[in-house]
């Protein structure tokens, strides 16, 4: 029934030498990675460069399903999908999963959490993990507010032909971008605000219960506040989150570490950032339910750059640590909760 739906990246080799990776020769955990394209665009295809650089670096396993899109399968189709090769995989990943996606994946991979941990809670999950089934959640630009009411879409949206720089994904006028993305959500969900269809507005209760969860973003981003505001949510409301902002960058910029359709270069922020994830993948693959960080979220939210790179990263690129790729001279964020 999964088969022609669901793309599996085996990390069988690493990325220099034919030598099997000794984490994945006993995977005993899987990443099921949810691609991005605002419920409407893309596939598991779409994602190889992406997916396949995580699994090398990680050493596990990645599925990623071709789930069914909008505006021709509606809510909660892809749900339905991506929960159907969920439980597919905690029956032959006896440690569980670790659940990752991309913008709208991103969301996506947050209500299949949510679902996962109800259906475990009712008795309703057949998985061969005695322990929660989800160990960590991955999010890379995550798009989780439909209602596009941050106030990033207003100091992030790209200024580049006056100088102002921003993202150039987001190219029209402020209230122009949030009616558009306020219509494409509307492609896949009735509502934009139910608690019960989207986490972002999940209760305290709910967001307590989560696994540990990682999101990536760039400071440059109009999805910047839906990033940074789930994540002071779901850390007030207990749950262990780590949000790293990276300065100068744009939505999805781990995307670009292979480079872009011929056009871009490869990206050196985007494999370093790929690379922390892999790290962080493989944390949580190995202690499963221990608890390894407490919330590294800053107090007050202020930018912070993502952390030294280490010593092993010997192929990073061979330029300074963390130098963003463009300078840009950004607004000043709106810390607000809206």
């Amino acid at each position: 029934e999964l088969r022609g739906k669901t793309d599996l990246v085996r990390p069988s080799t690493t990325t220099t030498t034919t030598t099997p990776s000794p984490f994945a020769a006993a995977a005993k955990t899987a990443v099921l990675f949810l691609h991005g394209g605002a419920n409407v665009h893309y596939s598991e295809r779409s994602y190889r460069p992406l997916t396949t650089r995580l699994a090398a670096l990680s050493g596990l396993p990645v599925i990623v399903p071709d789930y069914r899109l909008a505006p021709e399968h509606r809510y909660p189709a892809a749900l339905e999908d991506a929960l159907a090769v969920a439980e597919w995989a905690l029956e032959n990943f006896e440690d569980g999963l670790l659940l990752a996606g991309d913008s709208s994946g991103g969301g996506l991979a947050l209500a299949l959490a949510m679902k996962l941990e109800e259906k475990k809670g009712e008795g309703t999950l057949s998985t061969t993990t005695t322990t929660r089934p989800v160990r960590g959640i991955l999010l890379l630009s995550p798009w989780l507010d439909a209602t596009a009411r941050g106030p990033s879409y207003r100091t992030r949206r790209w200024r580049g032909d006056d100088g102002g720089g921003g993202d150039p994904l987001y190219t029209a006028a402020e209230e122009t971008t949030r009616a558009e993305t306020r219509a494409l959500a509307l492609k896949y969900w009735k509502t934009l605000d139910d608690p019960a269809v989207h986490p972002f507005y999940a209760p305290d209760s709910d967001l307590a219960r989560l696994p540990e969860t990682y999101l990536v973003v760039g400071d440059a981003e109009v999805l910047l506040d839906d990033a940074r505001v789930f994540a002071r949510k779901a850390s007030r409301a207990g749950a262990t989150v780590r949000l790293d902002v990276w300065p100068h960058l744009f939505h999805d910029f781990p995307m670009y570490s292979e480079g872009g359709g011929g056009i871009l270069p490869p990206l050196p922020e985007a494999l370093v950032a790929l690379r922390r994830a892999a790290r962080w993948l493989q944390s949580r693959a190995a202690t499963g339910e221990k608890k390894t960080t407490t919330t590294v979220l800053p107090k007050d939210l202020t930018l912070r750059k993502p952390p030294v790179v280490g010593d092993d990263d010997d192929d990073d690129p061979p330029r300074k640590k963390n130098m963003p790729t463009t300078k840009q001279t950004l607004p000043t964020r709106d810390e607000s909760d809206y």
